[in-house]
């Protein structure tokens, strides 16, 4: 069993992490690249050392490789359950911002409302 410092030691394992424990279908060097806003080359070593770890399957394809999370892997359920935690906090924060957010947008519309109302009375 690995600690979650080692486990998520890089931008890039933490990022692919992030994406495969979340989709839950095959998906290609390119595709997580563009997902993970990664060069696909840091993709490629990231994603060798997580199947080495067995954290990743790498499963052949017509052309090239794909990647699917395991499921079988213990520490996957720890992975996850750390990302949605994560999720919920972040969805936490930006509620918040949202709604303040929001009472200064409704303010504005009134104030232009009124002033819309005033200019077509006259």
């Amino acid at each position: 069993m690995h600690s979650l410092g080692d486990i998520l030691s890089s931008k890039a394992r933490t990022e692919i992490i992030e994406v495969l424990s979340r989709t839950q279908t095959k998906v290609g060097i390119r595709r997580i690249a563009w997902m993970c806003d990664l060069h696909p080359r840091s993709v490629e070593i990231a994603l060798k050392s997580l199947v080495d770890e067995k954290l990743v399957l790498k499963i052949p394809q017509k052309r090239g490789f794909a990647y699917i999370w395991n499921e079988d892997n213990p520490e996957t359920s720890r992975l996850r359950q750390l990302f949605v935690v994560d999720e919920h906090q972040r969805l936490n924060r930006r509620t918040t911002q949202l709604t303040s957010d929001g009472a200064h947008l409704c303010a504005f519309l009134d104030d232009g409302f009124s002033l819309f109302q005033q200019a077509t009375l006259s």
